[in-house]
């Protein structure tokens, strides 16, 4: 299981490839990225991908234990038969999700 904060990636695009690249490569890895920032109506985690969840950084401790203790559970087992909860995304959640896994960085475009 493997932690990351998107700040330490985000604004930099050979980073954020390479971040990409190593969650690709390693599918028996539960990656959970810390997003930089806070959405009002998003403050628990979103499984994106069968080793990717991505999480807010007010995450509860009950909910961050469910992780561990689910991720500890199925460690010899593969990473997509965790039974961690989806959650349901908006048409605008989703797109700025797409947006974000593809590498485009909002920021980017509000500093110009």
């Amino acid at each position: 299981m493997v932690f990351l904060n998107e700040d330490c990636f985000v604004h930099d695009d050979e980073s954020n490839g390479i971040i990409r690249q190593i969650i690709t490569q390693n599918p028996a890895t539960l990656f959970v990225i810390f997003m930089s920032l806070a959405n009002i109506h998003f403050d628990r985690y979103l499984r994106v991908r069968k080793n990717l969840l991505i999480s807010s950084k007010s995450i509860t401790p009950k909910d961050l234990d469910v992780i561990l203790v689910n991720y500890l559970k199925y460690k010899n087992t593969s990473v997509g038969q965790l039974t961690l909860p989806t959650l349901s995304l908006s048409k605008t959640e989703s797109n700025m999700l797409q947006m974000w896994m593809a590498g485009m960085v909002l920021r980017k475009s509000q500093r110009k």
